[in-house]
């Protein structure tokens, strides 16, 4: 027999309205391979008005009230896509006391506050699950937590931030400026127009601290850990790096055997 699962989901940026699309493309193929239907039956949102074309398209119901989401016992999942911590957090912990399962993509939250919420989760005999606040596409979380848990992982190491990749890639290969580059990354959608957080570090920081809690066991504090971003960074730099065959990457990493878990 055919299950129905319900899903609410909490924003309506661009990760949101793909995430409603892609479900609807892959109805039918998820529906084959795990015999349940699942349906987007509510959204929440600032404005009604401003989502009227996207509520046609895919017959989504819009609310502005987190309580309507609650309050519906025949919601099962909810799939919280506003970011920030205060409301996030609020709202998360109010649906796992609900007993719906909850899926995020929210590293910042999670890096924070993850131990809590998913404590809150367990008390509640329902899932919290966050593969996409770090690595989705690889995906990394959903192996630490199973193919390595029998494993000591002593280190991890990597470039964790897409943003301030590319706008190094760009510097490098283009021979321009920080400026620049980061006027491309704007332009080609990888850069907010607030960039702080990728090229001050704060999201491979908040990554970081998601890896090191799974890997290491280890939970860290945004004072444990050692930052400096890529804003500093010059075209003279990039040049004298790769005369000595180097490239200039905003690197995370952290060690078992350090004092301090660093990221540089």
């Amino acid at each position: 027999m055919e299950k129905e699962v319900n899903i609410a989901v909490l924003g309506l940026g661009v990760v949101a309205s793909g995430l409603i699309e892609n479900l609807a493309m892959a109805k039918d193929k998820t529906r084959q391979q795990t015999g349940m239907r699942l349906s987007i039956t509510k959204v929440m949102v600032r404005s009604k008005e401003k989502r009227r074309a996207q509520a046609e398209k895919y017959q989504l119901a819009f609310t502005t009230e987190m309580n309507e989401i609650l309050e519906d016992p025949t919601i099962d999942i909810v799939v919280e896509l506003i970011g920030g911590t205060s409301d996030a957090k609020r709202w998360i912990t109010q649906a796992l006391q609900q007993k719906k399962h909850v899926v995020t993509a929210n590293k910042d939250l999670i890096a924070q506050f993850g131990n809590e919420l998913t404590a809150i989760a367990k008390d509640n005999d329902v899932s919290l699950l966050y593969e996409a606040s770090v690595a989705g596409g690889i995906p990394i979380l959903q192996n630490l937590n199973t193919n390595f848990i029998a494993d000591e992982i002593t280190g991890i190491q990597g470039i964790l931030n897409g943003t301030s990749n590319f706008m190094l890639t760009q510097m490098a290969e283009k021979e321009i400026s920080y400026d620049e580059a980061l006027e491309t990354a704007q332009a080609a959608g990888f850069a907010e127009s607030d960039p702080t957080n990728d090229v001050d570090g704060w999201d491979a920081v908040y990554k970081l601290m998601i890896l090191v809690r799974l890997a290491l066991g280890k939970n860290l504090s945004l004072n444990d850990i050692e930052m400096q971003g890529i804003r500093e960074i010059t075209q003279s730099d990039i040049t004298y790096a790769q005369n000595f065959g180097y490239q200039i990457k905003l690197l995370a990493q952290a060690e078992k055997k350090q004092k301090k878990f660093m990221r540089r």
